[in-house]
């Protein structure tokens, strides 16, 4: 559905300041990265300096054209901008011009293009790449997840093996950055009056760790979240809508607390995009959002919650929304702080669940739990699904058989029909 820019081979941690160019290995693939974009696709980058001062992004040139086989395992080498200095640091942005009137000349995209009128390539940016002293080029780091890293002394060695060796032979860096800019506000907001775009930022893994990139179903969700929350100003409901898509968004507006948990989040991006939209267009009302998955997500979870300065702390500073990560296991029973009923969420929401089959008898269970009716409340599920296997399908019958109808409400296309599409399905325990 959507085609991604990522690093093969990533950019270096650090380089001097008379190493002339970097060396990269483009590829343009989908969000698993298992399938390759076979379209030709144009690849331009641009430069950014992030310390000691942010600068405005350089003019964009071009890199190449992506188009397998040949440019599978392409090195290709980037000039540096002129005059870099030690002690800065520089970060390389790729992406794909696009035709369409609302995508800019840039790596960052618009999130609304996603569920409105589609994206062609979504670009990426690198982490900074530092301006050192010689004698330090390959001592850097490469950050992991929380600021983790590790020494580069064996690359070093590496290095300093026979001749022919390129410039940047260093540590690489292991993640990158997605950005998506955000609608404006409206003119009647008195925010509107605020210089520059909001954006929603993500960091990833470059590792093969599922749970620490961005997949479509998420991208999806997240934007057919903001289509119908930015709305709410306009419209009290929304009469081409499903039925059950009004009363998700009556939940979400309604006046009362609420509380929000998403399941299977990775790397946060939807608990994420919801919080910022409830800010923006909800600022009156509390609400709580949890993102959950292993334990292994949490710390880039957390990294990502404070790279978009959300306030894990509802009572500071007027916010409106709660948002934390923490650890729900499908292989065990909810743990205590969402079993007890005072805490039982009233909203839950998944994107890109279904992948592993195995898993469905321990996600069926977490699911019943979840949406179990108590006292004063029925929960509603919200789940973005883009099809990967017809496997994946048997999911369905097994929530109807133990009394969760599900109604699919809402597709969202993408960049390319023929790649799949995210579908949008509600549901809650039959009555």
């Amino acid at each position: 559905m959507y085609w991604y820019i990522s690093f093969l081979r990533p950019p270096p941690v650090s380089i001097t300041p008379t190493t002339e160019e970097i060396t990269i290995t483009p590829q343009v693939a989908n969000d698993l990265r298992t399938e390759l974009r076979y379209d030709p696709t144009p690849l331009q980058y641009i430069w950014q300096r992030l310390t000691p001062s942010l600068s405005p992004p350089t003019s964009a040139r071009e890199l190449t054209t992506f188009i397998p086989p040949q440019s599978t395992y392409k090195p290709i080498s980037v000039p540096l901008p002129a005059d870099v200095q030690i002690g800065e640091s520089w970060r390389l942005g790729l992406f794909s011009p696009s035709p369409s009137a609302t995508s800019s000349r840039h790596p960052s995209c618009s999130l609304m293009s996603l569920c409105e009128d589609g994206v062609g390539v979504i670009g990426v940016w690198s982490e900074g790449i530092d301006i050192v002293r010689s004698e330090l080029s390959h001592k850097g780091t490469v950050r992991g997840i929380n600021g983790s890293s590790k020494n580069g002394k064996d690359k070093e060695k590496e290095s300093k093996k026979g001749k022919g060796k390129e410039k940047d032979d260093g540590p690489k860096q292991g993640r990158i950055t997605r950005e998506f800019t955000l609608p404006l506000p409206s003119p009647k907001d008195e925010e509107g009056e605020r210089q520059g775009e909001e954006m929603l930022r993500i960091i990833e893994q470059t590792s093969f760790d599922l749970d620490k990139k961005i997949w479509d179903s998420g991208l999806a969700l997240s934007s057919w979240f903001w289509k119908y929350l930015r709305t709410t100003d306009e419209e009290n409901s929304f009469p081409q809508a499903d039925e059950l898509v009004n009363e998700v968004f009556d939940l979400l507006k309604r006046q009362d607390d609420l509380d929000i948990l998403e399941i299977g989040s990775g790397t946060g991006l939807v608990s994420i995009a919801l919080s910022l939209a409830l800010k923006r267009y909800l600022p009156e009302v509390k609400r709580n959002v949890i993102a959950t998955d292993l334990y292994t997500a949490i710390p880039l979870m957390n990294e990502n919650l404070e790279f978009n300065c959300i306030n894990t702390n509802s009572n500071s500073n007027g916010n409106n929304v709660n948002v934390r990560a923490d650890v729900l296991d499908w292989d065990k029973p909810l743990p205590s702080w969402v079993s007890v009923e005072d805490h039982l969420p009233e909203l839950v929401i998944a994107a890109d669940v279904t992948y592993n089959t195995s898993a469905f008898p321990s996600l069926l269970q977490t699911l019943i739990s979840l949406l179990t009716p108590s006292s004063d409340r029925i929960p509603i599920l919200v789940l973005a699904y883009k099809q990967r296997d017809p496997s994946e399908r048997d999911l369905w019958k097994m929530l109807n058989d133990n009394g969760i109808k599900m109604t699919l409400v809402d597709k969202v296309v993408g960049a390319e029909v023929d790649q799949g599409e995210t579908e949008i399905w509600i549901g809650r325990m039959k009555s």
